[in-house]
């Protein structure tokens, strides 16, 4: 669950194994770049945990977008 710290939208993912919490960061970084949305990111064997940036004029509504997005591709790893 997506929530709001600081200037910050954070979450955790779990994956069954390293494998996937790869594939998953893979994923994520291309749609990252082709919104020019860079999020901080921790890889922890099965887990990542993901802050995506919200302080800077126009980023919610940008990182409310990448946040869905993120989701949708947890969602088929």
């Amino acid at each position: 669950m997506w929530k709001q710290r600081n200037s910050c939208l954070e979450n955790t993912y779990e994956f069954s194994n390293f494998f996937k919490a790869v594939t998953f960061i893979e994923k994520i970084s291309l749609l990252c770049d082709s919104l020019q949305h860079m999020p901080e990111w921790q890889n922890s064997l099965h887990r990542v945990r993901i802050c995506i940036m919200t302080e800077k004029e126009g980023r919610k509504e940008s990182a409310t977008d990448l946040q869905q997005q993120i989701e949708d591709i947890y969602a088929h790893i």
